[in-house]
């Protein structure tokens, strides 16, 4: 089964994709097949692929807790993408998925061949860790009323 280029023309870019750009696109990501259960990522293991969830959910574990369930067209994997260090969670298929993959070495080759293809890419993992850091912000800020003895 290959790329919903409809579905990533109105969840990641934001505009058409041309055929020359799907094309690309359907050439340097993986559609990978997940069970419920299965795991994607393991924590300490060598990442550098970003993955985007196409469909189901997945939930993100940290040192064995649980930090978040993703579902459709969130983001995992982006800090080892980013920085090339092993991943800082485990990832596990929360349901049945399906994930489209992109290694470092595909971004790379969409970078040395459509620069507002990348942007696009770029600004979109931007955006979803911006959301993230404001969850763990909102977070972070309950905990501290707990602490301190206020209660919610």
């Amino acid at each position: 089964m290959g790329l919903d280029i409809a579905w990533l023309e109105e969840k990641v870019f934001k505009e058409k994709i041309d055929s020359v750009d799907a094309s690309l696109i359907n050439k340097v990501t993986d559609v990978c097949q997940y069970k419920a259960g299965d795991v994607i990522l393991e924590q300490g293991k060598p990442g550098g692929a970003l993955y985007l969830v196409r469909s189901g959910s997945v939930s993100i574990h940290c040192n064995g807790v649980k930090l978040a369930s993703e579902g459709e067209a969130k983001l995992f994997g982006e800090m080892s993408f980013l920085t090339g260090d092993p991943v800082s969670a485990t990832v596990r298929a929360e349901t049945d998925c399906e994930i489209y993959m992109l290694t470092r070495n595909g971004y790379a080759q969409i970078m040395r061949e459509n620069q507002a293809m990348v942007f696009a890419l770029f600004a979109y993992v931007l955006k979803n860790t911006a959301s993230m850091i404001r969850r763990i912000n909102a977070d972070y800020t309950v905990m501290q009323h707990y602490i301190s003895g206020g209660r919610a």
